[in-house]
């Protein structure tokens, strides 16, 4: 399956690695809402040889949660392509923001899918500016790394 993303680059599979459903049997009930507590994590992978970019989306919720009714993590590859040499630059540049933002709505829909097989109702993660949440962690990294 050949999407293009941005001019040049083309999205070429979608992989799922893990998914992990571990239902808490000690949870009871407190509160009718939960606070869902939701952590991403990136990492990418170019290969200039082969004009590959694979991103890691890792989503994982209720990570530091104690007692929380189940934990959930998954995680996802896309592969990304670009034909020409010249192009690997905005593969790398594309990898930064655009390639996680593009994998996450699947990463929502495994969630989706897992937890409502669990016994609860299913968490349904909102749409998320993605893209602003990785840009502040990686300005935040950058910045880290100049001081």
């Amino acid at each position: 399956m050949k999407k293009s993303g941005q001019p040049g680059i083309d999205f070429v599979k979608l992989i799922l690695e893990k998914a992990i459903l571990e239902v808490n049997p000690n949870y009871s009930q407190i509160e009718e809402d939960f606070p869902v507590e939701l952590s991403v994590k990136v990492k990418r992978e170019l290969d200039k040889s082969q004009k590959l970019l694979k991103v890691n989306l890792n989503v994982s919720l209720f990570e530091g949660t104690e007692n929380p009714p189940l934990r959930v993590s998954v995680l996802i590859a896309g592969y990304f392509s670009v034909k020409k040499d010249e192009d690997v630059g905005r593969l790398d540049e594309f990898s930064n923001i655009q390639a996680p933002a593009f994998v996450f709505p699947f990463a929502r829909e495994v969630i989706a899918n897992l937890t409502m097989r669990s016994g609860y109702p299913p968490l349904l993660i909102p749409p998320m500016n993605l893209v602003s949440l990785i840009g502040k962690s990686h300005k935040k990294r950058k910045a880290g790394k100049g001081s």
